[in-house]
């Protein structure tokens, strides 16, 4: 046990179980590795390109370009990805 409250609360914190959902090592490691989030979100969530483009209303060319770091979502784009891979914006954000 510690002797600063505030510490303990830290730990406490740290300790207590989270809301939400937990991604496994493999996903982790992809977008650690540098891979973009789509294209790793996607694959996890077991969704083709095509009906990513179907619902989100993009060419696929479009979404293979974002896949590879060469083309970027609008932010309308952004919102509907996300919620078709039941993830957040910022979850998809390629942050250097």
């Amino acid at each position: 046990m510690c002797e600063d409250p505030e510490e303990e609360a830290d730990i406490a914190a740290f300790d207590a179980p989270r809301d939400g959902e937990t991604f496994p090592a493999e996903l982790v490691d992809r977008l650690i590795d540098g891979e973009h989030p789509v294209r790793a979100y996607r694959e996890y969530r077991q969704i083709s390109t095509d009906v990513v483009c179907r619902e989100v209303g993009m060419t696929e060319a479009n979404l293979r370009a974002v896949e590879a770091g060469e083309g970027r979502l609008t932010d309308a784009q952004e919102k509907a990805v996300a919620a078709l891979l039941d993830v957040e914006p910022d979850d998809l954000r390629v942050w250097l």
